[in-house]
């Protein structure tokens, strides 16, 4: 079943391959996951590079009287008089595994879109014919030549990639390598004008050699300049020059039986960033290069170098800093970048240098902040920057400032607060949210809780009239602060975690919900749980979230009960992944209310949970479900003591009560969509709860146990059972004292659902404790090991590979927009919208709305257009402006003081607004 993209689908004959291709046996990598622990992979090369270049001659232009010319021409200069302008045409393009394309040498961008072999994405980039030699409008022109106006050809140059290893990155190792080039009219899109043929030349290139990363990730590339055709992406180059090899001919992949389907997503956002910080030094004959860009990034390195032929560039890439020490011992103070990541992954790359200027072309993508460079004195570098990807996210689309203080109190203490000076922000608030009055903030800080801080004088914030609602005048806080060494670092935390979760979600946003730009680049299930929830509030667009399920639902055709990790060529299954997967389809639903859509995935569903009967016993509970790994938190040291063998591959035997919690929430949420469908329901929650409560509730304690026979009632054995409301009303303390006990921790990923049960029981303030609580076990932990993006898991030494980029971390977004600033989706309210400066709600007087540009509505609860307004008051929390993209309008959500409103903002945002990557020269 497939429900990305049921569009137009495209007959896929003309795909085409390398001659040395022909006897290479296709294989089946795909089974259940014991049954494909050592399944084939195919008799292959591996890490095959192959540059491809061909020509399509496109129709000459009609002509066209002189008179209809110069309405045509519009008066441009660059318009040839006689000829119709602007020809649109599209070049449909997808290859197995990857490619890179140039048109007529402007590069335009990469794909395709990944997915299981059974069906493959094609990429569509417009070309439009534009008579005239002059430059470029923009990317997808291609003038004719004056000097020939009976043809115009357009050079189409391809970089195919084949992985050949079975890994989480690429759906590969299988023997299927091939490219499909279609050329099709805008306005006849069913009728082929040109493909990809026999006449088109391709060339093995060596330039790349290493080894693989990660676990077989990506393979290193060590770069040879002497084996690259420079230029040979130009229309004007000569393939017959053989000084970096031969060009043969391509051939008929007769084995090709993909059913092409169009891009469900948009392309990626490419587009080249300088370094914010850079160290040289020259030693011994040494160069030696640091750069900074500035936080993690998902992409790759560039730059030029001039030198002797054969000298050589050392390339590292590092997601942090180490010191280098002098044999004395002392450290020179200058960086050195740890190449040999905490990951996993040894970044450590050489570049050899070829006659004359040379440039660096990487091919596959890296996680990274720092580069270093170490090469002779006597080569030259230069050009130094990054090329970084990711899924289009408008920077400002969704952003949190703070102003005023953070109150928190250490998890288990009795103490005080700590307060904590947060900085304003850059801009007014008056500015950002169209008040029209800001009374003065005044907040004193003693010298409690902070260490060797003498005083802390008072904060003043005066803000006029401003902005959008005539602004006059503006009078930025005034901050005194004496010898400031706080035990809790002063700044704007709050800001600082929305950021590092928001950059984890940009880099690990992909063509899917990554887990990591490095150690497996794999679209994981329960990681995308997360990383999708806050990527559709970041952007307002669910389009990548519906990719993600279409992904995972056509991972059933190898399993029912769904792979971990799709697509890909690893078989990996986790049932506690499995029995989320309905949040993915009713978070979509939140989002759009639509019905057909969540009709579509109900059937999945359905298939998933029956998946699952084979393991019930009679009281409805599961047992012995140890075909798929049970994971309940990873690693081990963060299951808070689980008392059950969750040995792999076989998990140990008997009744558990982390499974059995989700059982029942994968059975309540297919309830809840049948209700929604209106459906008959299924019925089975009410024995699982029955037996639940039964089997693993401890009146003694008020908790719930990890086990049939155990007494340890873990964290995770009651934080999804709050979740999905399992946990009796008079065991809701327990709960809450249970959360709060210091040496009671989860990790990043049950952490938000601990989280989220904390405020559906009625504590949002305990939610924002644990939001900010200032141990070993929390975001602020993670800043003050300085991070850039969130990390896998709260500190660099919880775990023996930590990933320092991990969206599933990233849940603090979502947690503070829903549950701190009070924004719910509210499908039931999808469609009530504005009329003549009002908003329709469920209750009368429930918004307060002021005319104008920017409209206000108070401190209040209704709906507006699919979202719920319910503010929860926290206290301790500081004064903040949220703003957030929902259905083409701007929200910003303003708390002062008691007060909390909310601003819309319209035609502020275009959250679906295709984003295209800018030139990259090659």
């Amino acid at each position: 079943m497939k429900i990305n993209n049921e569009k137009e689908r495209t007959d896929s004959s003309g795909w085409m391959t390398i001659p040395k291709w022909i006897t290479v046996q296709q294989v089946d990598t795909f089974g259940r996951e014991r049954a494909a622990e050592y399944r084939p992979q195919a008799d292959a090369p591996e890490n095959l590079h192959v540059l491809v270049r061909g020509t399509i001659i496109l129709p000459v232009p009609k002509k066209i009287s002189g008179a209809d010319s110069e309405r045509v021409s519009g008066g441009t200069a660059d318009v040839m008089p006689g000829f119709q302008s602007d020809e649109e045409y599209e070049l449909l393009v997808a290859a197995d595994d990857h490619y890179q394309i140039w048109i007529n040498g402007v590069y335009r961008g990469q794909g395709p879109a990944a997915s299981y072999p059974e069906y493959c994405y094609y990429d569509s980039y417009p070309i439009i014919l534009y008579p005239g030699s002059s430059g470029h409008r923009n990317e997808e022109e291609v003038h004719m030549d004056p000097a020939d106006q009976t043809r115009t050809a357009v050079t189409i140059a391809l970089h195919l990639y084949y992985h050949g290893r079975i890994s989480r990155s690429w759906t590969s190792g299988d023997g299927r390598f091939g490219v499909w080039v279609s050329m099709r009219r805008k306005d006849e899109p069913q009728k082929e004008l040109a493909h990809c043929d026999e006449s088109w030349r391709y060339q093995i290139c060596k330039a790349y050699r290493g080894g693989t990363a990660g676990y077989d990730t990506q393979f290193l590339e060590n770069f040879d300049s002497r084996l690259w055709p420079e230029g040979w992406e130009k229309p004007g180059f000569d393939i017959n020059d053989g000084d970096t090899g031969l060009w043969g001919t391509l051939v008929p992949a007769l084995w090709a039986d993909y059913t092409m389907m169009p891009r469900p997503i948009q392309m990626l956002e490419e587009r080249a960033i300088c370094p914010e910080q850079q160290w040289k030094k020259s030693e011994a004959g040494q160069m030696n290069e640091v750069f900074d860009f500035g936080r993690e990034i998902t992409g790759t390195f560039l730059a030029e170098a001039a030198g002797p032929e054969g000298e050589r560039v050392v390339i590292r890439y590092g997601e942090e800093l180490e010191e280098v020490a002098n044999p004395d011992g002392c450290s020179d103070n200058f960086p050195s970048v740890r190449w040999d990541m905490r990951c996993g992954c040894a970044y450590q790359e050489i570049w050899t240098l070829g006659r004359g200027v040379s440039r660096f072309h990487p091919y596959d993508y890296k996680g990274f902040r720092y580069v270093q460079l170490v090469y002779p004195e006597t080569v030259k570098v230069q050009e130094e920057r990054a090329w970084v990807r990711h899924y289009p996210m408008q920077e400002d689309a969704c952003t949190l400032k703070c102003v005023g203080t953070i109150q928190t109190e250490d998890v288990g203490s009795d103490a005080g607060a700590v307060r904590t000076q947060v900085r304003e922000p850059n801009i007014g608030m008056a500015e950002m949210t169209g008040m029209t009055e800001m009374p003065q903030v005044i907040e004193t800080a003693g010298t409690a809780g902070m260490t060797g801080m003498t005083e802390m004088a008072r904060v003043t914030e005066t803000v006029g009239m401003a902005g959008m609602t005539g602004m006059t005048e503006m009078t930025r806080v005034a901050e005194t602060v004496g010898t400031a060494e706080m035990a809790l670092a002063a700044g704007t935390e709050l800001e600082q975690i929305f950021d590092i979760c928001k950059n984890a979600v940009r880099c690990c946003s992909q063509d899917g919900y990554l887990d990591c730009p490095t150690r497996e680049k794999g679209q994981y299930l329960g990681d995308a749980l997360i990383t999708g929830r806050s990527q559709v509030w970041l952007t307002g667009s669910t389009d990548l979230l519906r990719k993600c399920i279409g992904d995972f639902i056509s991972s059933q055709s190898i399993s029912p009960s769904m792979m971990a990790v799709a697509p890909g060529s690893v078989m990996q299954e986790i049932a506690d992944f499995s029995l989320l997967f309905p949040l993915l389809p009713l978070t979509d639903y939140e989002f759009t209310a639509d019905k057909d859509y969540l009709a579509c995935c109900y059937l999945a569903v359905k298939l998933l949970t029956e998946s699952f009967l084979v393991y019930q016993r009679p009281d409805g509970l599961l047992e012995n479900a140890g075909d798929l790994w049970n994971l309940v938190d990873w690693p081990e040291n963060l299951r808070d003591g689980y008392d059950f063998a969750l040995t792999r591959p076989v998990v140990g035997e008997g009744c558990h009560n982390v499974i059995n919690a989700l059982w029942y929430g994968a059975n309540q949420m297919q309830e809840q969509m049948e209700e929604i469908l209106g459906l008959p329901k299924t019925g089975r929650t009410a024995q699982i709860a029955d037996s639940y409560h039964a089997v693993f509730y401890r009146e003694g304690q008020h908790l719930f146990a990890d086990s049939e026979m155990s007494d340890h009632c873990s964290l995770h054995a009651n934080l999804y059972a709050a979740y999905f409301g399992l946990l009796p009303k008079e065991a809701e303390s327990a709960y809450i004292a249970l959360l709060r006990m210091p040496e009671r921790v989860c990790g990043a990923f049950p952490a938000y659902f601990a989280l989220k049960s904390a405020a559906k029981i009625g504590k949002p303030d305990v939610c924002f404790k644990l939001m900010t609580r200032s141990d070993s076990y929390g975001w602020r932990n993670m800043l003050r090991e300085g991070a850039s993006a969130s990390f896998e898991v709260w500190g660099k030494e919880q775990k023996w590979n930590t990933s320092l980029c991990h969206g599933w971390s990233s849940g603090f977004i979502p947690l503070f927009i829903e549950e701190i600033a009070g924004l719910h989706p509210d499908p039931s309210g999808a469609g009530q919208s504005r009329s003549a400066g009002h908003y329709k709600a469920d209750a009368p007087g429930s918004f307060s709305v002021e005319s104008g540009e920017s409209e206000r509505i108070r401190h209040t609860e209704g709906i507006l257009d699919g979202l719920r307004f319910s503010p929860p008051g926290i206290s301790g929390c500081p004064d903040f402006v949220l703003q957030v993209p929902w259905k083409g309008r701007t929200l910003r959500i303003v708390k002062h003081g008691e007060k909390t409103d909310i601003f819309v903002i319209e035609c502020n945002y275009i959250g679906d607004k295709p984003t295209e990557p800018e030139r990259r020269e090659n």
